[in-house]
């Protein structure tokens, strides 16, 4: 049997409320980021798209302290996240950061981002590496 809400929720637009500190934030590249801190997490407030840009389209992930202008490659990843209700949620909460990547392209170096937990979300995890809950009875 067809789920209805399936199909609506599939091809309805999500508004993209995130809730974050208003505050004048410089522009920064992941080149720029990748070069000043390789191997650092930054945790996203929001998710917008810059319809204004010189070469069109672009993705911009606001962080603590910065705005990060994202390569064209990463627009229409950009506009899914923005369209994700669970990814919204995850960001308000503080449980979604980026990690930046160079790799070598066609055209030379190139910079990207692999979505990763939040350094916070990693803190409030405290499953890690148990094998069992400390409230049970063991049998050795």
């Amino acid at each position: 049997m067809t789920n209805i809400n399936n199909i609506i929720k599939k091809h309805q637009q999500v508004v993209a409320n995130f809730e974050f500190e208003d505050k004048e934030r410089p522009f920064k590249k992941l080149e720029e980021l990748h070069k000043a801190q390789p191997k650092a997490r930054y945790t996203i407030l929001a998710i917008f798209i810059n319809t204004k840009g010189k070469f069109g389209n672009q993705g911009v992930f606001i962080t603590d302290d910065f705005q990060v202008n994202l390569p064209p490659h990463l627009l229409h990843l950009s506009e899914d996240l923005r369209q994700d209700e669970e990814v919204i949620e995850a960001i308000n909460n503080r449980e979604l950061a980026f990690e930046i990547y160079q790799y070598n392209g066609k055209n030379g170096k190139g910079y990207s981002v692999n979505l990763v937990p939040s350094t916070e979300q990693n803190e409030k995890d405290d499953s890690k590496g148990r094998a069992f809950d400390n409230d049970e009875e063991l049998a050795f």
